[in-house]
């Protein structure tokens, strides 16, 4: 649930991102597309952190399995 949260509450900074790039380009272009390239850059960071929990999800259940497995065999 925590990580459902995070995801809609990433989705909801990125599009305030975008939203604030469109009335920056109003104002000053050039302000508009820095606020741009820091969103794209929001978007790339984000994917690769949602690739890097998954990689350490499953990581950790490896570990799990491999300690259950250990202790098995011990006992």
């Amino acid at each position: 649930m925590e990580r459902r949260l995070g995801e809609v509450e990433g989705a909801r900074a990125e599009g305030g991102l975008d939203e604030l790039g469109r009335l920056a380009q109003d104002v000053d272009p050039a302000t508009g597309r820095r606020l741009e390239e820091l969103s794209d850059q929001v978007r790339v960071l984000t994917a690769r952190l949602a690739q890097r929990d998954e990689e350490l999800t499953a990581v950790r259940r490896l570990n799990a399995d491999r300690t259950r497995r250990l202790n098995v065999v011990r006992t």
